[in-house]
């Protein structure tokens, strides 16, 4: 998954944790897959998503996306440094804007690269190659790939302010602490609304899926600077 840059407020939003209840590994395959059947089939989603680890850093991304275009705001925040980004995709270009720490973390640029063009936006290609991990997240099917579970799965149920969810859980074979789950309700579409992943024995990833197929508008910037200038190809 792409490295992410977060905000320090905390999402209020309920965590869907393992249940009692299980069926073998096809059926949650099947009910995996009509999840991902039923978000590829929408037009756009707002997802919101935090990465924490505990008395380190926490980071979160807050995109509107859709087919082939969107938008995102994101803030890392830790006892050093704190960064702050926007990005947008339009027409297979990504922008991106932030201060210097943002910048730097996303982009891997040098404090004397970024800080010049802080709060201006920055224009990356298709043909660059920031792009593939710039705009990951930055398309519906990008985030519906990044937050799907894989490795041996379990079906369960979860009630959740007396709403039945599905939630189809993963543990890799190859990692100890690594798991991950995708929750969508029982009844009527199965589209993704919370998922959840253990990425060590302090850190955790936490999403959440709403607001499907409102629309959205994103808009390129009047003006740029292109990503090699900054970098003084």
């Amino acid at each position: 998954m792409r490295r992410i840059v977060i905000l320090a407020i905390v999402l209020g939003i309920a965590v869907v944790l393992p249940a009692s209840g299980s069926s073998s590994p096809r059926t949650a395959k099947v009910v995996l897959r009509s999840m991902r059947h039923a978000a590829l089939a929408q037009t756009s989603v707002h997802w919101g998503q935090n990465l924490f680890v505990v008395g380190k850093w926490h980071r979160r991304w807050i995109s509107d996306v859709g087919t082939d275009s969107g938008y995102q705001v994101g803030i890392l925040t830790s006892p050093v440094v704190g960064g702050k980004v926007r990005e947008m995709l339009v027409d297979n270009t990504v922008y991106i804007k932030g201060n210097a720490a943002g910048l730097e973390d996303a982009t891997d640029l040098s404090a004397d690269q970024a800080t010049p063009y802080e709060g201006q936006w920055i224009s990356v290609p298709q043909d660059d190659e920031l792009y593939p991990e710039l705009s990951d997240g930055l398309t519906l099917r990008s985030i519906v790939d990044d937050e799907t579970p894989y490795g041996p799965l379990k079906l369960v149920t979860r009630t959740v302010n007396g709403k039945l969810f599905l939630v189809v859980r993963a543990r890799p074979e190859d990692g100890r602490y690594f798991a991950a789950s995708l929750a969508a309700p029982a009844k009527g579409k199965p589209l993704p609304a919370r998922y959840q992943e253990r990425r060590g024995r302090h850190e955790w990833l936490l999403g959440s899926f709403t607001n499907w197929n409102e629309p959205i508008t994103v808009t390129a910037p009047e003006t740029s600077v292109p990503i090699a200038t900054v970098r003084g190809d």
